[in-house]
């Protein structure tokens, strides 16, 4: 007699029910279904598609297609900057075919303290990095970047840096999660003053592939730790 033992594949993303951690969502037109899986009060979705997505949830905010996804995570921090969960979880919509595979995201959500949700295999794109001893991803400081995308108030990162941090060294190199995708404890949010978060989001609202949402993204390292 053959033994046809079936065995059910296991869902990598129901550890997400049992994860009390909050999720903010920038969704644009990646696949979001995996949100089903999160308890219904313990995210927000900032909706930049254009469309309603009341078919897979309720729980979302329809705003503008501008500044990639540091946008929508500006607009919750200073939306609730007074009642910051405390531990929020920013991440894109294509988080998983793009900046970390699904088996290491689940396996970091429930950290309590700053994590960046990166893997160092995904770096083909970036023309000058550094593999240092943690995996994480160092690039050389120098702009390369600041022709492809319109620019309106800095010509390039250093002009950034220099301005939103006062009587600073300006660095050789930079330390970045490509994607912007982190684990960002409360009291880390809160060293920077909401007037702070207000003003970088005036910076990157005028275009949907703004530059300085790119210097902002290198930079977002330095604001939720230094």
């Amino acid at each position: 007699m053959i033994n046809h033992e079936y065995k059910e594949e296991k869902n990598p993303f129901e550890i997400l029910n049992s994860s009390n951690q909050f999720f903010c969502i920038s969704h644009f037109d990646g696949d979001i279904s995996w949100v089903k899986n999160i308890k219904k009060d313990n995210y927000i979705i900032y909706n930049k598609s254009g469309k309603d997505i009341d078919h897979i949830t309720k729980n979302y905010i329809s705003i503008n297609n501008v500044g990639y996804n540091i946008y929508s995570y500006l607009k919750f921090i200073i939306q609730n900057y007074e009642s910051l969960p405390k531990v929020t979880i920013f991440c894109k919509d294509n988080i998983f075919t793009r900046h970390i595979s699904i088996e290491l995201f689940v396996r970091l959500i429930n950290r309590k303290s700053f994590t960046s949700l990166e893997t160092d295999s995904l770096r083909r794109d970036f023309p000058v990095n550094l593999n240092i001893s943690d995996n994480s991803f160092v690039e050389i400081n120098n702009s390369w970047y600041k022709f492809s995308f319109p620019r309106k108030y800095f010509s390039e990162y250093n002009e950034f840096y220099s301005y939103i941090f006062k009587d600073c060294n300006l660095p050789d190199f930079v330390r970045f999660a490509p994607g912007a995708n982190f684990i960002v404890p409360k009291e880390n949010i809160l060293l920077r003053s909401k007037n702070f978060y207000k003003n970088l989001l005036k910076f990157i609202d005028y275009a949907m592939l703004s530059c300085e949402s790119h210097f902002l993204e290198r930079s977002l390292n330095t604001i939720f730790n230094s």
